[in-house]
């Protein structure tokens, strides 16, 4: 057995079972590092299974499997929400979070000021963080991406273009997230056509007869400007999507409306612009790293204020701390007139909407790419490896490897192809 400093070893903790976008994200993070031949021990969190590849699991179950709690000569990484994580004696520790609020509530700051470094996925995540007390000097913004290789554009030429203009979005239904500001620019813009349509894709685990109440209390709402008889109609997917089946439904649409109040990285946008699909979005927080005038519809902000409907989020605000009451969450309100505007221009532009999504791949893949991220993030795990003279040992990698391997032959080896280029995924 030998030591190499070109060999990083870390162990991840972190909800790689949720159907969330932290899921999605964390499940994308660890199986690019596996196949990029990082020694990860993995302590998963979460017990849903539905949804995501049966060939994930068990590679998920195999690097569980190595897990053998917090080591001096390991690096523990939590991906997760601020309060989660917990500092290991003598063991190199990072958190990877983020918020979506313009400020940080004082407990997170509190909760995390031990961490050895704290990795935020957006450039309004880190100011919102040292903002609120956060030393600099351990924080580092450390972006999130998108497999580009999964999510891809619709094929060109295969029959002709649909006459519907498709709007839609994939959505955990919360105050947060607008969709009452997006449900009535739709229903109050376009009147009952043939020509357009609204998709929601729900997210996360909100009950579906508040969904359908919210439903109803849009179109009563929208009767002031269009008349019941004459709204369109909107279509919603309430049942879990499985994984490889969201990029199918990415390429159905042509826009993606998103007027979310406030965002940490928004990962339904960027899977839709790996896939080519345009964003209508918010002129504000964290999505403002990918999306810009030239490959995105920006919404003008309204204002910025407090939202005591987001509940889940005020609560963190309760704490007994100075100036918290008076700070309060508060959020980026987009221009319900501006998102009326836009959903209209995209309706009636569909050659610059393609345009836009063209430039929204290419965007995408030149910085927002997985492996790239996955990339930055095995060069930074190296650099702490290096820094603190610890160097994991080399051979305990390659028997896991073959472990996998034998375990599950037929099934660990699936060749792709992404812009012309081959590439080898493990599971």
């Amino acid at each position: 057995m030998k030591q190499t400093k070109d060999f990083a070893d870390v162990t991840i903790e972190g909800l790689i079972y949720s159907l969330s976008g932290f899921g999605e994200i964390l499940r994308n993070i660890v199986l690019t590092l596996h196949e990029m031949g990082v020694y990860v021990r993995l302590i998963p969190h979460g017990g849903v299974h539905q949804g995501i590849p049966k060939k994930h699991v068990r590679i998920f179950n195999e690097l569980k499997a190595r897990y053998g709690g917090p080591r001096k000569d390991s690096i523990f990484l939590y991906f997760g929400t601020p309060l989660g994580c917990a500092k290991y004696h003598e063991t190199y520790c990072i958190s990877w979070t983020m918020f979506e609020t313009q400020d940080t509530p004082y407990d997170f700051v509190r909760h995390l000021s031990p961490m050895d470094e704290v990795w935020l996925p957006s450039n309004f995540c880190h100011e919102s963080f040292t903002r609120a007390g956060l030393a600099r000097e351990k924080t580092r913004v450390m972006p999130l991406g998108v497999d580009t290789a999964v999510f891809t554009p619709k094929p060109v030429g295969l029959g002709p273009a649909s006459k519907i203009f498709k709007f839609g979005t994939v959505v955990g239904w919360s105050e947060r997230k607008g969709v009452s500001a997006m449900l009535q620019s739709y229903l109050r813009e376009f009147d009952r056509g043939k020509d357009k349509a609204l998709f929601i894709i729900r997210g996360g685990y909100y009950p579906k007869d508040k969904i359908m109440a919210e439903i109803d209390l849009a179109k009563r709402e929208a009767s002031k400007w269009m008349p019941r008889e004459k709204q369109c109609d909107i279509y919603l997917c309430y049942h879990i999507v499985p994984v490889d089946r969201m990029p199918d439904l990415y390429r159905m649409f042509d826009c993606l409306v998103y007027g979310s109040l406030g965002e940490g990285q928004c990962l339904p946008a960027m899977e839709a612009m790996s896939s080519g699909v345009p964003c209508i979005i918010t002129r504000a927080t964290a999505p403002l790293d990918f999306c810009t005038d030239e490959n995105s519809y920006l919404i003008d902000v309204e204002k910025i204020d407090r939202n005591p409907k987001c509940e889940w989020i005020t609560a963190y605000y309760k704490y007994p701390f100075p100036n918290e009451q008076s700070r309060g969450a508060t959020f980026a309100y987009p221009s319900q007139e501006h998102l009326q505007k836009l959903m209209r221009h995209a309706y009636e532009h569909r050659d610059e909407v393609r345009k836009k999504g063209e430039k929204a791949r290419a965007d995408v893949c030149q910085k927002w790419d997985i492996r790239l991220i996955c990339e930055r993030v095995k060069r930074r795990l190296l650099e702490i490896q290096e820094m603190r003279k610890i160097y994991p040992v080399y051979q305990e990698s390659l028997q896991a490897g073959r472990m996998i391997r034998e375990n599950h032959p037929g099934e660990t080896m699936t060749k792709i192809s992404m812009d012309g280029k081959g590439r080898t995924i493990v599971g």
